[in-house]
């Protein structure tokens, strides 16, 4: 009606990537803000890093890498053995939420990117997502994409890379990996609700989801 507006608090506003209650999907980066250093993380043998306490965004430590020197830093996440549903997934009813936290030292822009890799069953890769860091030194960014599981897919691979495009000495930081499984029909309130159980569960009424 014109010049009317709904007063009632829109309902699924919120942030896509905004974190859900442990309750609802668990976090399935094991040691995800580096308390415990490098323990559960998959590190090639030429990446340049160490583990600082000068900066982080969560917890006491974060990880430093030296981003003129190529290197990948990932884990893979086995659906089946954390208890995903795979026929579920087979039925492309799940979406994946993948971020991490980047932030460079000096005033230069990230060159590290973060990769998603679904797998299936021999480990062949059924699709590769690249998720480009746009992060400076200003501040803790997030980077991330809340992306659909194909069908067939039983690993997920999280990987950081950096292919040694940096300016000589340049340091980035890294803290806070995220990967959750949701139903693809999950969308996150705006606001204080945002990824809580009771968000989760209201699922009622038509809904129009758009994705690129």
């Amino acid at each position: 009606i014109a010049d009317h507006a709904e007063s009632r608090r829109p309902r699924d506003g919120g942030d896509p990537l905004a974190k859900v209650h442990t309750t609802v999907a668990p976090n399935l980066i094991a040691n995800s803000i580096f308390e415990s250093g490098l323990n559960d993380w998959n590190v090639s043998t030429t990446l340049s890093q160490s583990i600082t306490e000068s900066s982080s965004f969560a917890g006491t430590r974060a990880l430093s890498i030296d981003t003129d020197v190529s290197g990948t830093l990932s884990q893979t996440i086995d659906l089946a053995a954390q208890g995903i549903d795979l026929a579920t997934v087979d039925a492309s009813l799940l979406d994946v939420l993948a971020s991490i936290r980047l932030r460079t030292v000096s005033e230069t822009a990230s060159t590290l990117r973060m990769e998603v890799l679904f797998r299936g069953a021999d480990t062949s890769t059924i699709e590769e997502v690249v998720v480009d860091a746009a992060a400076s030194n200003d501040r803790w960014y997030r980077v991330g994409q809340r992306l659909p599981i194909p069908a067939g897919t039983r690993s997920i691979v999280f990987q950081v890379v950096s292919d040694g495009a940096a300016t000589e000495g340049t340091i980035e930081l890294v803290d806070d990996a995220y990967l959750a499984v949701v139903a693809d029909q999950y969308a996150p309130e705006s606001g204080y609700r945002a990824g809580v159980a009771d968000d989760h569960e209201v699922v009622s009424g038509p809904r129009l989801y758009l994705r690129s």
